[in-house]
């Protein structure tokens, strides 16, 4: 499991992040782009800050303790163009990071489309198995 990925895009993203911090004995590592982790609160774009009863998952993960097991490897990027997107997936970043998972974040140029998600798929991948990888075919 450690080297079984769940990856997905938009809610996907969203919804690939649950499980891998649901089901950590499933999965070891999360790909997830652009993810909708202002769900269910879309009014957010219009609001200075991140209310509280915002973000399901980020209150799961913050308050209820879901995915305290920690050590899950996480790669997540939002576009630049993505106003809410990257607002939310940023905070996101910083609360599984202090939740003891290895996280990398980043921005990429653009916005919500496959177009933005193509090469990040392969940037993840290549993030989160660049151990199994090493183990498995050492230099020699």
């Amino acid at each position: 499991p450690a080297d079984t990925v769940v990856a997905g895009q938009s809610f996907g993203g969203l919804a690939s992040l649950y499980a891998g911090l649901r089901w950590p004995q499933r999965f070891g590592a999360v790909i997830t782009q652009s993810g909708s982790y202002w769900w269910p609160r879309r009014d957010m774009l219009q609001l200075p800050s991140i209310p509280d009863d915002a973000c399901w998952l980020m209150q799961q993960v913050e308050r209820h303790g879901l995915g305290n097991h920690g050590a899950l490897k996480v790669f997540m990027e939002a576009g630049s163009q993505e106003k809410l997107v990257h607002r939310v997936s940023g905070e996101m970043a910083a609360r599984l990071s202090d939740a003891g998972h290895r996280v990398h974040y980043r921005v990429v140029e653009g916005g919500h489309d496959a177009l933005c998600w193509r090469s990040g798929l392969t940037d993840g991948l290549q993030a989160v198995w660049a151990s199994a990888f090493a183990t498995a075919y050492p230099a020699s």
